[in-house]
């Protein structure tokens, strides 16, 4: 220290010192200590050295063999590995030995052939397990199949070459997702083909129209008894289903059965409800449809129906008696109900009528008396308020045929039958109408307006698909009606 320089110079100077250090410079301030910056460094050491530390290797061994590694072992085996190609050189050789060149690609070969004959031999013998495995998984299920299907031998033989007779029940190849319904079905089919080599008559409609009633589902019973009804034709000929479209005659004949399947139904129909409550419909009498009709209008208190009109018949309307056993079918009761009501005009001309009608092959009235009936019934019948008067008239003179009667077809096979009774299947010069009156209803306008201008929407077909089945079957469209059931 020089001494010059006072105690008040050298603060100065150090003041100076720290004032640089904080206000700039290259290097930031390190705040550690002594023992601080030899603990970093000895880290940085054992970083950059390359030696591991011991203490790691045992720390290492220490896990690997409470685990049951045996690590000595290991090492062994990693260290044994060769990471050299499988096909090279058995044994070295310089490039100029050709002898051993040539021993080593001989023996290389070798090795070659013999890898591909045992990778050949395992994928042939792979594939031979599959082919049996299912072999035996097929010949499981068909045991199972005919096990289903009732008594029979315990395993189906399935012959090696086309044979005419068949000993198996079914033969059903592949897998099948059909339930018990489905079995059934598949059954009948198969003994139908079986009847049919043997030269056997057999009718698939009647074979599932008897397992049907077996069915839960009573509306799939229901169906198969319309099918079979439309197909229960006396004389019918061997083409008719496929000139039903231009033959009035085949035409006729299927709405016959039509109007025969709805009177049947409703006739049961009548007879459940008169027998769910026999004390309030008061059945007697001699049985048939007269008595069981006069009991229905009973429980209907048909009576009681304002604005009917010729009088009463065993305490029931006469036109809602001669209605209600026309709906059933039967003519007969219906001309006795009108015989009982004799002192009435309109009913002395109706007897006359409905005993030409059911006398009648197609039951229609002759050209002469449909065309009288007519303009009598366009004379007064437009005054009359009995509902069941103006549906009988309709009926009968096949007349007014636009009007629905929504007061006594109130269900969709009323209407379905009030329709069918009034087609007319001579459409032709010098028929029952006079051509361009409009007054006609045909079976093929019929067809349209319910397939057509009705369609799936309007009978909620895919919420009813058995009431859609019924409306297209009973109108005769057999190919819209496999094209509803399947969008069904």
């Amino acid at each position: 220290m020089s001494k010059n320089q006072s105690l008040a110079d050298l603060l100065q100077q150090a003041q100076q010192l720290t004032t640089d250090l904080q206000t700039g410079g290259e290097l930031p301030r390190v705040h550690r200590n002594l023992q601080q910056i030899a603990e970093a460094g000895q880290r940085l050491l054992e970083k950059t050295s390359g030696f591991p530390d011991e203490s790691v290797d045992v720390k290492a061994s220490i896990l690997l063999g409470s685990r049951g590694f045996d690590v000595p072992k290991l090492t062994q085996k990693l260290d044994s590995l060769n990471a050299a190609k499988t096909l090279e050189p058995i044994e070295p050789v310089v490039e100029t030995d050709i002898e051993g060149f040539l021993r080593n690609e001989h023996e290389n070969t070798l090795v070659t052939v013999i890898e591909q004959s045992r990778r050949l031999t395992f994928d042939e013998a792979e594939r031979h397990l599959w082919r049996s495995m299912e072999g035996e998984w097929q010949l499981e299920k068909e045991r199972i199949l005919n096990s289903l299907l009732g008594p029979g031998p315990d395993l189906m033989e399935v012959p090696s070459e086309p044979e005419v007779r068949r000993s198996s029940p079914l033969s059903l190849q592949g897998r099948s997702a059909l339930d018990a319904v489905g079995m059934a079905y598949a059954r009948e089919v198969y003994v139908r083909n079986e009847s049919v080599l043997d030269g056997h008559p057999h009718s698939l409609v009647t074979a599932f129209y008897d397992i049907s009633r077996n069915f839960v589902d009573k509306n799939i019973a229901e169906c198969w008894t319309l099918v079979k009804t439309l197909l229960d034709v006396p004389i019918l000929p061997p083409d008719a289903y496929k000139h039903r479209s231009s033959s009035p005659s085949i035409q006729q004949q299927f709405v016959a059965q039509s109007r025969s399947y709805l009177e049947t139904r409703y006739r049961t129909y009548i007879q459940e409800t008169v027998y769910g409550s026999l004390s309030l419909a008061q059945l007697g009498g001699v049985p048939g449809t007269y008595q069981l009709v006069r009991s229905y209008l009973n429980l209907k208190q048909a009576a009681m129906i304002p604005d009917l009109e010729d009088g009463l018949v065993d305490d029931q309307p006469v036109w809602a008696m001669v209605f209600y056993c026309m709906r059933c079918g039967n003519l007969d009761d219906a001309l006795t109900a009108v015989s009982k009501a004799s002192a009435a005009p309109s009913c002395v001309e109706l007897a006359h009528c409905l005993q030409e009608y059911k006398n009648s092959d197609n039951l229609r009235l002759s050209p002469s008396s449909e065309a009288k009936f007519q303009v009598s019934y366009k004379r007064l019948m437009k005054s009359c308020k009995d509902p069941f008067k103006r549906a009988v008239h309709c009926v009968l003179g096949h007349c007014d045929v636009m009007n629905n009667h929504p007061d006594v077809c109130v269900k969709t096979d009323d209407y379905m039958w009030l329709k069918l009774c009034q087609l007319n299947f001579d459409t032709t010069k010098g028929s029952h109408h006079s051509p361009g009156t409009g007054d006609q209803l045909t079976l093929t306008q019929l067809q349209h307006q319910l397939l057509e201008e009705y369609g799936e929407e309007h009978f909620n077909a895919h919420q009813q698909p058995y009431l859609y089945f019924q409306v297209l079957m009973l109108t005769i469209q057999f190919e819209a009606t496999s094209c509803g059931v399947c969008s069904s």
